[in-house]
């Protein structure tokens, strides 16, 4: 057994402190104020950082408004990019460029759907597919987001499929949030759980953590990734077993364009 992966209960707190943004006060109106624009009390206004449509890779139930889009580079390798058709609706395009894999770099679509159901609440639907090697393969999701687009909790699930396995019976879990601290700070997390007992066992659990850095149209993420799994296979008299884990540095960049109508 060999484990590099170390727990990270300072989420906890993270959450509590996320929880009592929501509950306190009025949300505040999504604008887009220039990054010049000042408050009446002479400070400046907190530049707009978008929709509050993504946490680092995960969706939320939040969608990029009409005329609004993105563009993400994820650690160098991976680019994504999103298009709000309505204020309902967006797509997405995404690809990998490894070098070294070749046929095994990944190219995608990532269509969206969101409504809202109250003033604070959003439920959505979408779909990651990914061609790769030549087989079609991907998850479909559902997920409510309970916030606004400075102060959010998100929790979702998913069902992986492949071209030509079907779709799987194994749900993938995800929780998250982003909050706001201060006029360009945003602290966030996005956390996935599966788990199986049929045959394999497998248990996993995976995220990232971390900070952004917003300005009217970049903003810049930083923090790290983590992975912790067991795996159990009995398979007559012999049984084989593996648990490990490992923390790495995630990085990204993403641009911000067009007019949010």
């Amino acid at each position: 057994m060999r484990t590099r992966f170390c727990s990270i209960p300072a989420h906890l707190g993270r959450f509590v402190l996320l929880g009592a943004a929501l509950a306190a006060g009025p949300a505040r109106a999504q604008v887009a104020p220039p990054d010049t624009a000042v408050k009446a009390t002479g400070t400046p206004a907190r530049p707009y950082a978008g929709n509050g449509s993504r946490l680092f890779v995960g969706p939320t139930a939040r969608n990029l408004r009409r005329g609004e889009g993105t563009v993400q580079d994820i650690a160098v390798f991976a680019l994504a990019a999103d298009y709000g058709i309505s204020d309902r609706v967006s797509v997405g395009v995404l690809g990998t460029f490894v070098p070294g894999l070749g046929k095994y770099n990944l190219v995608g679509i990532t269509p969206k759907f969101s409504v809202p159901v109250g003033e604070r609440v959003h439920v959505g639907a979408g779909a990651f597919g990914l061609y790769v090697n030549g087989t079609a393969v991907g998850l479909t999701y559902a997920n409510a987001t309970l916030g606004t687009a400075d102060h959010q909790l998100t929790a979702g699930v998913g069902f992986g499929f492949s071209g030509s396995g079907g779709f799987g019976s194994t749900p993938v879990l995800m929780l998250g949030g982003a909050t706001r601290l201060g006029r360009r700070l945003f602290l966030v997390d996005e956390t996935y759980l599966l788990h199986t007992s049929s045959g394999r066992r497998i248990s996993a659990l995976a995220g990232v953590a971390g900070g952004r850095a917003v300005w009217p149209r970049l903003s810049a993420s930083l923090g790290l990734a983590y992975l912790a799994y067991d795996y159990r296979e009995q398979s007559g008299s012999s049984a084989i077993s593996n648990r490990n884990g490992a923390v790495g540095p995630y990085a990204d960049v993403t641009f911000r364009f067009g007019q949010a109508k």
